[in-house]
C-alpha cells in the first residue's frame, strides 16, 4: 500500500485539527502543523502566535521603526512569503525561521513510516501547489511519484460561522493561558481565497467533510466537482 500525504483544507476553526485527533492524530500519523511550529518559534524569540501575523497599518510608511517589530521594508513581488507588501524586519525574521523548522519537519516525515498530515489551510490551488512542489523538491521526484495524495476538505457556509467559533477558541484558550490566536481579519482574508480542490491539481483521492453534521438545520454540503471518501 502506497504511504499517503494528507493535505487538510479550510479555514481556521472549522475542525481540522479536532478531526486528525478523532482519527488517532499522532499516534497513526506524522502530523505537521505550521501553527504548532509557529508558536514554538514565536515564544522562543519573545512572541506570541497572534504576532507573527503583524504587518504594518495602511498609515505606516516604508522606513519607519516599530519598537518591537522592527523597520518596516517592502518586498518584492517574487518574495515566496509575503509577495510585494509592507512588512516588519523582525517578523519577516521570524516567519523566515518558522520556514526553516517547516521544511525540517516535511524532510523528516518523508524518512518516517507514517502517512503524513499537512495540518493547516492549505487555502487554494496555488498554496497547495506551492506545497506540493516543496514536498516534490524536499523528499525528490522518485518519493513523490510513489505517495498518494489525499484531499481532507473543510467546507463551509458563511464566514460568520467561522468567526464565531474563532471567537468561542479564543475564550476558551485564553482560560488554559494560552495564546495562540488567529485574528478575525486574517480568518476574513483566508476565507475569501479559499477555494475547493479539484483531482486536476494531483489529488488521487478527496473527502469533504461537513462541518456542520450535527446541525440539523444546515443542508447537506453538495460537491459538484469531488468524490467523497470515508477514513483517512
Amino acid at each position: 500500500m502506497k504511504k499517503k500525504l494528507i493535505l487538510n483544507i479550510g479555514v481556521p476553526c472549522t475542525g481540522k485539527t479536532t478531526t486528525l485527533e478523532k482519527r488517532g492524530g499522532e499516534k497513526v500519523f506524522f502530523v505537521i502543523n505550521r501553527d504548532d511550529i509557529a508558536t514554538q518559534v514565536a515564544e522562543k524569540n519573545g512572541y506570541l502566535y497572534h504576532e507573527t501575523f503583524a504587518l504594518p497599518k495602511p498609515i505606516e510608511s516604508v522606513g519607519e521603526i516599530h519598537e518591537k517589530y522592527g523597520k518596516i521594508n517592502r518586498t518584492s513581488s517574487d518574495n515566496l512569503l509575503f509577495p510585494e507588501q509592507k512588512i516588519y524586519s523582525n517578523i519577516y525574521k521570524l516567519n523566515l525561521e518558522i520556514d526553516k523548522v517547516y521544511r525540517e519537519k516535511i524532510k523528516e516525515a518523508i524518512n518516517q513510516d507514517k502517512d503524513i498530515v499537512i495540518d493547516r489551510t492549505n487555502i487554494n490551488a496555488s498554496r497547495r501547489k506551492e506545497f506540493l512542489d516543496l514536498f516534490k523538491e524536499i523528499g525528490g521526484e522518485e518519493v513523490f511519484d510513489d505517495i498518494s495524495i489525499k484531499a481532507l476538505v473543510f467546507d463551509f457556509y458563511d464566514i460568520e460561522d467561522v468567526k464565531k467559533m474563532n471567537d468561542y477558541r479564543i475564550k476558551t484558550l485564553e482560560k488554559q493561558g494560552v495564546s495562540k490566536v488567529i485574528p478575525s481579519e486574517v480568518i476574513e482574508k483566508i476565507a475569501k481565497d479559499y477555494e475547493r480542490p479539484l483531482y486536476e491539481e494531483g489529488f488521487d483521492e478527496i473527502e469533504v467533510i461537513n462541518i456542520y453534521e450535527n446541525k440539523s438545520e444546515k443542508k447537506k454540503i453538495k460537491t459538484s466537482n469531488t468524490k467523497q471518501k470515508q477514513g483517512m
